[in-house]
């Protein structure tokens, strides 16, 4: 799993790499960060899912590079996929509270503690 984990981010390392050259700033934003697959979830939902540190680390760090702090509050942090469900979510549904707690770490660099609370309960 950790081989698999490894080979993933070198993966999605090349494919930002490939992204940054070849597409326009709106392509970047808008069909890569905040693509979505045919549920409606973006790599930050997979991510979350699978329970990928390491690809949750680049990817933040490259949303926060690219995206507005409005889309990344509202299209990135709590961006909903076809089941109405955010990354939050799903890593709850994965039980998976290390993916929890780094998600919360990097929301709480973007909302007050009581604003968050208010968006996720």
């Amino acid at each position: 799993m950790a081989t698999e984990k490894g080979q993933l981010d070198v993966v999605l390392q090349a494919l930002w790499e490939w992204a940054k050259k070849e597409l326009t700033p709106e392509e970047l934003i808008n069909k890569w960060l905040l693509g979505k697959d045919d549920r409606k979830r973006t790599a930050w939902h997979l991510a979350a899912q699978k329970g990928n540190i390491d690809s949750l680390r680049k990817l933040w760090k490259w949303a926060k590079q690219e995206l507005t702090a409005e889309e990344l509050k509202s299209k990135w942090l709590l961006g909903k996929d076809d089941r109405k469900l955010t990354a939050f979510d799903v890593a709850a549904e994965e039980g998976n509270t290390e993916v929890l707690e780094s998600l919360h770490e990097w929301a709480l660099q973007e909302f007050r503690p009581e604003e968050l609370n208010n968006v996720l309960c």
